[in-house]
């Protein structure tokens, strides 16, 4: 690396340019802290107004000369490469010498620095040349941002940013819009890096707000611990989690050149954003890894086992979305593209993502069945790979696939499986010989029930709703070549209008309500349904619960109970993220105000909770911050809407008619788990006896219903058995038999009529 800033070369400066170049304030001060990692420093301090969008950063690095200030400010002028072969091996986060000159466009820069070779600080007021610091340089928005000269002992440089997007008044509208948390939490994940790769740099974190600073963060130099235990330490400085240090353990596996090291927490984490990969100290930010990590630890039930925190209701779903927190460091060859993907120094998919991302699904899964549970996974070479964990080698991370067939039908719901049993499928296809007439003489044609195997493509389902009209689909397959039960099905839609048109037979064995669809323009034959008389009235009953409910949000008028001295310890993040969504959480119903103790820890205070919560809630401080993060995190993921979005500006319901099921999305899982198994212990059961009046009343009900193909745990309320076709004769047997749910025949004439 040449010490001089120089213009970079044409050649090498056509494979630099990015696709794209972003600014905002969080990678504005990423890029300069970076600069100042790259320049040697031990010591990084950070001021940030973020009302302003104003920040200096300070450090002791070697510094600049006057020469290479004045050549700031151009494009592609940097110190750090000269040649594409330098790229390969640089081990600085910068190279392309594009970020000061990015900034300089967009903001109000000014630079001082001192390096060795000079007695005297230089500043550089872009676009001006350099010129001699003689006196500390005040500044109007605070003290903190005046620009002092270096002793002439010290070294280091200065950078100072001030209103970014000043030029550009609608950039800086949605800039200004960004929640001051998220871009906390932007800047501390770049700290959190920097602090493991480079652990002998201190880095502190200030807040600027009018005169006064205010510290967010303070990393002290860590020189002592060994590289598993600076992850755990780093992690909990910066992020103050609760999760334990103690809860962390070591992982690491070598294959080839390959080589990953870090630690995994035991404890399960409320935000899914606390995995840390990194490549050749580069961000590895996967997605698509990232998800398969969440599903291989949710499907195990990572995080809600006898010790997490239990669901409130009975319900068998598990009340709060747990993830898993990792922090891992990979070594492998370096590569061109890795280096040159993103100007934001973050490899979005790497050269080695094939071999990377196995090798850390194996990790996981090794992982989770050492402490218990039980995951799928899929095979890899056993000759080639070492792995230890907690201190001991294992010279197969090779897990057994599932050997045994998985046994499904295709009316499994969308939300969750609904596993049928082999005698179940024996059942149906069982032939009963004592048939009754029923309205009309039809044959049965068995529906599609087959074994699952691994090179079976799994049977496509779609349980869908849309202002309406809600119905369910089941998609044609064409054939299955390998089962010989297997039987064809047409294309069957089956729409919430159609139950009002069925033909009520009766009720099945006090636990089903038998119909059949009949024929219209959509359909050649008629159809038989299964209704679940339990799941239907629970349907039922949950609408009519989550329509009152989000009435009365939309009022304004939830009813709500005071609560006394209920409070717990919230970290300095989380502070943030409760002071955002204050508003949020009101609406429904949830008060709560941040304050602070004789030791400036933060904690929640709660002043009340809705009636439904408050009723049914044990109530406990762990449990309810549980629940109240889980609405955030889910807010700040977009698998939740801001209710806001139901009132304008001024607080008042945007839509006269109001279309309360299109906000169902938007109720935090806590009451949704509630209302569902309100709904649930108040509907019918099985074994409650309805006549054909109470089953006509159910249907029609049902019909009404916006999703009425699914319960309130998301299991299928209406099943299509069988399509019907009509027979020639009129002599049927009888239908005593049919009290044991086995449809999967054809009914047979009887010559006793």
């Amino acid at each position: 690396m040449s010490e001089r800033i120089h213009k970079v070369d044409s050649e090498v400066l056509r494979l630099l340019v990015p696709q794209s170049k972003t600014i905002s304030l969080s990678s504005t001060v990423r890029e300069v802290i970076q600069n100042s990692v790259d320049a040697k420093s031990t010591t990084i301090k950070i001021f940030v107004n973020f009302e302003s969008h104003s920040f200096l950063v300070s450090d002791n690095g070697h510094g600049m000369s006057p020469e290479s200030l004045d050549n700031l400010g151009d494009d592609n002028v940097t110190s750090k490469i000269t040649s594409l072969e330098d790229i390969r091996n640089v081990d600085t986060y910068g190279f392309r010498g594009e970020a000061l000159s990015n900034i300089s466009k967009l903001s109000q820069l000014t630079i001082s620095s001192k390096c060795t070779a000079y007695n005297s600080t230089w500043i550089k007021k872009m676009p001006l040349r350099a010129t001699m610091l003689t006196e500390e340089v005040t500044n109007s928005d605070s003290t903190a941002f005046n620009l002092i000269p270096k002793g002439i002992y010290e070294t280091g440089t200065s950078v100072l940013v001030e209103t970014i997007f000043y030029n550009l008044p609608v950039r800086r509208n949605m800039a200004l819009d960004i929640p001051k948390y998220s871009i906390i939490n932007d800047i501390k994940e770049e700290i959190f890096q920097i602090s493991i790769f480079h652990p002998n740099i201190g880095i502190s974190f200030n807040e600027v707000i009018s005169n006064n600073t205010k510290s967010l963060l303070n990393i002290l130099p860590a020189n002592k611990y060994c590289e598993f235990e600076l992850l755990t330490v780093r992690f909990r400085n910066v992020y103050q989690s609760p999760v334990s240090l103690n809860s962390f353990k070591r992982v690491s596996i070598k294959f080839r050149e390959y080589t990953i090291n870090g630690v995994i927490s035991k404890e399960a984490v409320s935000s899914k954003r606390m995995k840390f990969v990194y490549i050749n100290g580069r961000k590895y930010s996967n997605q698509g890894l990232f998800k398969s990590i969440d599903n291989i630890s949710q499907s195990s039930g990572f995080g809600h086992n006898k010790d997490s925190e239990t669901s409130p209701t009975k319900s068998s779903r598990k009340l709060y979305s747990k993830y898993m927190a990792l922090i891992l460091t990979i070594s492998c060859p370096p590569s061109l593209s890795d280096c040159l993907q993103n100007s934001e120094k973050v490899i979005e998919i790497s050269t080695h993502s094939t071999i990377i991302d196995t090798l850390i699904t194996k990790i996981i899964q090794r992982f989770l069945r050492y402490q218990g549970y039980t995951c799928a996974s899929n095979t890899i070479s056993e000759t080639d790979i070492n792995v230890s964990y907690e201190n001991k080698i294992h010279k197969s991370l090779l897990l057994e696939s599932l050997s045994k067939d998985t046994l499904s039908s295709m009316f499994t719901s969308k939300s969750i499986s609904a596993r049928i049993q082999p005698n179940e499928i024996e059942g149906r296809y069982q032939n009963h010989k004592n048939v009754k007439k029923i309205h009309k003489n039809y044959s049965l044609k068995p529906t599609r029930v087959f074994k699952q195997d691994n090179t079976l493509e799994k049977l496509q389902k779609n349980i869908s709703s849309i202002p309406g009209s809600s119905f369910l689909d089941i998609f044609d397959i064409s054939r299955y070549n390998g089962d010989s039960q297997n039987i064809d099905i047409t294309e069957f839609n089956l729409d919430r209008l159609d139950l009002m048109d069925c033909k009520l037979i009766n009720q099945l064995d006090r636990k089903f309500i038998l119909l059949i669809l009949p024929t219209n323009i959509k359909r050649s034959n008629p159809i038989l349904l299964l209704i679940d008389q339990h799941a239907c009235d629970e349907r039922i009953k949950l609408e009519e619960y989550l329509k009152e409910y989000l009435t009365s949000v939309r009022s304004k008028t939830v009813t709500t109970r005071k609560i006394k001295e209920i409070k717990f310890l919230i970290t300095e993040s989380e502070n943030h993220l409760f002071e955002y969504y204050r508003k949020e959480f009101q609406y429904w119903g949830i008060e709560y105000e941040v304050c602070y103790d004789v030791e400036f820890s933060s904690y929640l205070k709660l002043i009340q909770l809705p009636d439904s919560i408050y009723d049914k809630l044990k109530i406990d401080g762990p449990q309810v911050k549980a629940a109240l993060l889980q609405h955030i995190y889910e807010l700040k993921d977009f698998k939740k809407f801001s209710v806001n979005k139901m009132f304008d500006d001024n607080g008042k319901d945007k839509k006269l008619d109001f279309e309360w099921w299109k906000y169902i999305r938007y109720i935090p899982i806590i009451l949704l788990e509630l209302f569902n198994s309100r709904a649930c212990r108040s509907a019918i059961m099985f074994g409650d006896k309805l006549d054909k009046e109470e089953c006509r009343i159910l249907i029609r009900q049902l019909s009404d219903c916006h999703f009425p193909f699914q319960c309130a745990h998301g299991r299928p309320s209406t099943i299509p058995l069988a399509e019907l076709k009509e027979k020639s004769y009129n002599d049927v047997t009888d239908t005593k038999s049919f009290g044991g749910c086995n449809f999967d025949y054809e009914i047979e004439s009887s010559s006793g009529g």
